[in-house]
């Protein structure tokens, strides 16, 4: 039988248990207050939090039910699917049974829950396995990014509507940022440039265009970019160095004013620089004309003084006594009539520039024509070894034209090119039918080629390349021709070293002719 505690004894187990009692007391209340802590932290949260458990929502704090439109209390014990939009229900289903079989502890997902109204809200959820009251559940903290999603769709919406502006501009618009990436390009760039879209956007203008690693020598571009200003400049084609194109860079800035990037609008302007130099030589050489023809009449004057001023001189010799130097004197006279006579064609010929004539218009077949001219200057051709080829088109109809004037245009050209190759060279000539309403004559030779200096001037009176050879009218006059007389037009190209492509385009058919 044991023996009984003594008083001493009880009171010291009496002592110990009101001290395990404070202690655990103490460990509840500090408990308590670390809870109230981190459950104060949830429930202050800006973003939505819930615990889900068997399917069932076990808690909601304040904020997913504020975004949600329903209680906290509503949502307790009520399945997690209700707050999830319809169309993505599925998908939830998945996401869930995935962590709590421990397949994928954590993840992050974009996923649209429905309002209590019955709206939509976008979200972006994380989701973890937790143990909660000694059971696996999932803690979700979920995001309201509706308004970030409809800045986005509204920047979708704005590139779109701008990239339709872009291609509704006929001409080249590339957008860039300040580090030259492509943002955005239309399809007349796309289609100037042979690229392809989804190869251009977000790659450098160097990469994108040219295939290079680093920016082009000499563009001009980034400094424009840079310099926050409207820019303009001409270059040679970035595609084809043969054409001219014009850039117009705008700047594009921020609200505060930084510059972002440009707007690069690009234009081919070959064709409009070629006719601004036809038409300053046009009105060039009309001034020119003008100035002969007052020229020649100013000369005819004089000489018609002259001519009857010698005339009567001759007639007193003639009809007056014999001396020692009549004769030589008659012979004098006679040159001057000459000289005078000489003159007057001259004039008579400035004249004619100036002012042309009609003349008779006929059909001509201008394959035939062109070896009619090359007849000419048969010998030429074979005493300098001077290899012609032919390219006829067979299909080409008969054209209306002044015959006499287009071999003089042939005649000069082909001999021109007969000079500038020398002996033992190459000059082929070529027809085609440009369009329905348009003949094309080009004639190519191998020779030196004219530098793009004098390439300006060609056309002008008075400027041959080769002094000892010519005046340096007979492109004038074969300029004159095509362009006034015949209706149309001359074009020159040549490179150094590589020769000379003059071609001419004619009308099937010119009503008003003149000479």
């Amino acid at each position: 039988m044991a023996e009984k505690p003594t008083y001493e004894e009880l009171e010291q187990r009496v002592r110990e248990l009101e001290a395990e009692a404070v202690e655990h007391k103490r460990m509840e209340d500090a408990l308590r207050e670390s809870e109230g802590k981190y459950r104060e932290v949830v429930e202050r949260a800006n973003d939505g939090i819930a615990i889900i458990q068997d399917g069932l929502l076990k808690y909601v704090n304040p904020r997913l039910a504020e975004m949600t439109g329903y209680g906290v209390e509503d949502g307790i014990g009520s399945p997690f699917t209700n707050y999830i939009d319809p169309g993505e229900l599925a998908k939830a289903e998945e996401d869930y049974g995935r962590r709590m079989a421990a397949e994928q502890l954590v993840t992050r997902y974009e996923r649209g829950l429905r309002h209590k109204n019955g709206s939509r809200i976008d979200t972006e959820i994380s989701g973890g396995l937790i143990t909660f009251q000694d059971k696996p559940a999932d803690l979700v903290i979920i995001r309201d990014i509706t308004e970030r999603k409809r800045a986005q769709e509204e920047i979708l919406r704005s590139r779109a509507i701008l990239q339709s502006v872009f291609d509704g501009i006929s001409k080249p618009l590339i957008m860039l940022d300040k580090d030259l990436t492509v943002k955005i390009i239309n399809k007349e760039a796309i289609q100037y440039y042979q690229a392809e879209p989804q190869g251009v956007i977000g790659k450098s203008c160097y990469e994108a265009f040219k295939k290079r690693p680093e920016l082009c020598e000499g563009c001009n571009i980034p400094g424009a970019v840079l310099s926050g200003r409207s820019v303009t400049f001409e270059r040679k084609g970035l595609m084809d160095p043969d054409r001219l194109e014009q850039v117009v860079i705008y700047p594009v800035k921020d609200e505060d004013g930084e510059v972002e990037g440009a707007i690069i609008h690009i234009s081919d302007i070959t064709e409009a620089r070629f006719m601004e130099q036809q038409l300053i030589r046009s009105e060039k050489l009309a001034s020119i004309g003008l100035l002969m023809s007052g020229v020649a009449h100013e000369i005819n004057n004089p000489l018609a003084i002259i001519n009857e001023k010698a005339g009567l001189i001759k007639d007193i010799l003639e009809f007056g006594d014999d001396f020692e130097y009549r004769k030589k004197l008659l012979n004098l006279l006679d040159s001057i009539f000459n000289s005078v006579e000489r003159s007057r064609a001259i004039t008579r010929r400035l004249l004619g520039f100036a002012k042309p004539k009609d003349v008779k218009m006929e059909m001509i077949q201008l394959n035939q024509l062109i070896e009619e001219v090359l007849g000419f200057l048969e010998r030429e051709a074979f005493h300098r070894s001077i290899n012609v080829s032919l390219d006829f088109s067979q299909d080409l109809p008969n054209l209306a034209s002044g015959k006499g004037q287009l071999q003089q245009v042939l005649l000069n050209i082909i001999k021109n090119a007969f000079e500038a190759v020398e002996n033992r060279g190459n000059v082929s000539i070529a027809t085609r039918l440009k369009d329905s309403d348009t003949l094309q004559v080009t004639i190519t030779d191998d020779g030196p080629g004219i530098s793009p200096k004098q390439l300006q001037h060609i056309f002008e009176p008075f400027h041959a390349s080769n002094k000892e050879l010519g005046t340096g009218l007979g492109l004038y006059i074969t300029h004159d021709i095509v362009t006034k007389n015949l209706g149309g037009q001359i074009m020159v190209k040549s490179e150094v070293g590589k020769g000379t492509t003059f071609t001419v385009e004619l009308p099937r058919e010119r009503k008003e002719l003149t000479s």
